[in-house]
């Protein structure tokens, strides 16, 4: 079983993650520029890991019972996560047929009607591209929002992971967190007056 801190680190861990992915997504931008299609391909694998990913997070924490209500929220949002990845992965599958379109129609370019249907195709490319970067958005916010929940940002999360494992290490098997020093026996230096 995780502790929040834990749970919180594995959640950014995935939201950084996922926000490299958006960032690597295909940019159409103006005027309108194919994406390569093996960029296309490649990203969809890497999501569809990251779908696999998620789903063991998920089952690592539905199958832990009774489970804490960090667990449970952890839980929650890897399955939320997962949808909105799913979602983009789909939207990248849009653009790769899209793309399968393209190369069909390469010879025709020039007939009216195929030069319509190519004007149709690119414009899926550019939403479905768009859709896939604000699927990924949505999985990143769940994430982060989780985490936040989980352990408030007030609290240095690297801090807290140090003190959690210097905590286990030094663990007498209670499993009991250290007890932070009291300000009385930290006392300030005491100047001496010359």
């Amino acid at each position: 079983m995780n502790t929040p801190i834990e749970e919180s680190l594995t959640l950014h861990s995935h939201a950084q993650a996922l926000e490299r992915q958006k960032a690597d997504l295909p940019d159409t931008g103006r005027p309108f520029r194919l994406p390569d299609a093996a960029v296309v391909s490649r990203q969809i694998s890497e999501l569809g890991c990251f779908i696999s990913e998620m789903g063991d997070e998920f089952l690592f924490r539905a199958t832990d019972q009774p489970a804490p209500e960090h667990s449970v929220r952890a839980a929650s949002a890897f399955a939320d996560a997962a949808e909105h990845a799913g979602q983009a992965a789909s939207s990248l599958g849009m653009v790769a047929q899209q793309l399968a379109f393209f190369a069909s129609t390469a010879g025709h370019r020039h007939h009216p009607e195929v030069r319509q249907a190519r004007k149709d195709a690119a414009e899926v490319i550019d939403w479905a591209a768009e859709t896939a970067r604000e699927e990924l958005q949505q999985a990143v916010t769940v994430l982060r929002q989780t985490a936040a929940i989980i352990s408030p940002p007030s609290v240095d999360l690297r801090q807290q992971a140090a003190l959690a494992r210097s905590a286990t290490a030094a663990s007498d098997g209670s499993g009991a967190l250290p007890s932070p020093p009291s300000a009385a026996s930290v006392a300030a230096p005491v100047r001496s007056q010359r």
